[in-house]
């Protein structure tokens, strides 16, 4: 919670008075955590991006992301989808499945639309 508190104080300070806070600054000055990077390469791969998904990767390398918690990321994630195939075949609960406290839309959005494309 603190890091989005100091992302969005980021992006007060640079609309400054009666600024307007676009896209392009957020683009321009967020820095993505590691698992959203790679919710946007395995996005790229279910859809057979493989140029977005090299291009995602390279710039997780060239931020010297050790490549093991890339690795272990990708294998969560990965995991994450499976299980997620497998409860929408059975008609089981995800979040029990996974543990988790965030809201079905967001776990909807950003696991079961992509375990889909696998």
């Amino acid at each position: 919670m603190q890091a989005l508190m100091n992302e969005i104080r980021k992006q007060i300070e640079y609309a400054g008075t009666n600024g307007t806070i676009t896209k392009e600054s957020i683009d321009l000055l967020t820095i993505k955590q590691m698992e959203s990077v790679i919710f946007d390469l395995t996005d790229s791969l279910g859809k057979k991006n493989t140029k977005e998904a090299m291009t995602v990767l390279e710039n997780l390398l060239y931020a010297k992301e050790p490549l093991q918690k890339i690795l272990i990321t990708l294998y969560n994630h990965f995991k994450k989808l499976y299980f997620t195939k497998l409860a929408i075949r059975q008609n089981r609960n995800i979040r029990r499945k996974f543990s988790t406290k965030t809201k079905p839309s967001f776990l909807s959005r950003k696991i079961q639309n992509p375990s889909k494309l696998f």
